[in-house]
């Protein structure tokens, strides 16, 4: 999973990066693409109901905090902003309003997402 994150840092990552992205620059990316995936299924939470919505909303708040988490740990790390940038691009694209992504295992967002979250 850590070879997937840095596959995907270093393929979006702007020529202002070095080849290898430090620890804190990983945090913050993982960060920003965590609370971006949060504020995209409360975005999207209205087309759900019932236990669908409930589960939505739990994990929405798992991601922002965890989020948060990575965020703190980065920031001291010494990454940028930069990356955080970079995240939230990543999970805009690549989620969108596609929030059941998230869920579905073995799909694109769902690894990423697991990926960061094991960093924490």
């Amino acid at each position: 999973m850590k070879k997937l994150i840095g596959i995907t840092l270093l393929a979006i990552a702007t020529n202002s990066w070095a080849a290898d992205p430090t620890p804190g620059d990983v945090d913050l990316f993982c960060s920003g693409m965590l609370i971006r995936a949060s504020g995209l299924i409360n975005q999207n939470i209205g087309s759900y109901s019932g236990e669908a919505r409930a589960s939505l909303l739990q994990i929405s708040k798992h991601l922002e905090n965890n989020g948060n988490i990575l965020m703190q740990k980065g920031m001291v790390k010494g990454g940028t902003t930069e990356s955080l940038n970079l995240g939230t691009s990543f999970a805009t694209k690549n989620i969108g309003n596609n929030v059941i992504a998230i869920i579905q295992k073995g799909s694109n967002p769902n690894q990423s997402i697991m990926g960061c979250l094991k960093r924490n």
